[in-house]
């Protein structure tokens, strides 16, 4: 099975689960379905380009670095040289490191709540990766939780959780 049948086996099928959830959020009430259509809506969407880009383009094109795509940089001896993956050592260590992450992230919602699990994730995540300063970092979270209160409490209406540990906070 080439490469490129696999990747269209892939999207189809995502395609297919975003065709689900689309058909089931039209059942959903109103307020119900403010988030479930959009996403879904957007998924089709983006699985369809993803699926025209693939088969439109050479299996050359398909070899990107998402990094440097990202970036806007190009990696000129990855390109030219094709070697074989090489095993990383550092492997399990970093797939203990993302676990602990997500742990620690659903830990925080059900202890606080996930407006200050957000900003308390956002804010480490982005401080232990160096991704930004620490006083970047807080005001980035900062801005991720306002949106968050913003759209589920202001525009959706919804009373959020609290955590495990609002009655101590509360009283």
């Amino acid at each position: 099975m080439s490469r490129k049948f696999q990747e269209n086996v892939i999207a189809i099928i995502t395609l297919v689960v975003f065709c689900a959830y689309l058909i089931t959020a039209l059942s959903f009430g109103p307020n119900a379905r403010l988030v479930p259509l959009p996403i879904a809506t957007l998924g089709i969407f983006l699985v369809l380009i993803q699926i025209i880009r693939q088969n439109l383009s050479s299996s050359e094109k398909l070899e990107l670095d998402l990094l440097s795509s990202l970036t806007g940089t190009t990696n000129k001896v990855a390109i030219t040289e094709k070697k074989p993956p090489k095993e990383n050592p550092h492997q399990l260590e970093r797939e203990i490191r993302a676990f602990m992450f997500v742990a620690t992230f659903v830990g925080l919602i059900l202890l606080a709540g996930p407006v200050v699990a957000v900003f308390v994730f956002a804010s480490g995540f982005f401080i232990l990766t160096s991704y930004y300063a620490p006083i970047k970092a807080i005001w980035i979270s900062a801005l991720f939780c306002l949106a968050l209160y913003i759209l589920f409490v202001e525009i959706l209406q919804l009373q959020l959780y609290h955590g495990i540990l609002e009655p101590l906070i509360i009283g």
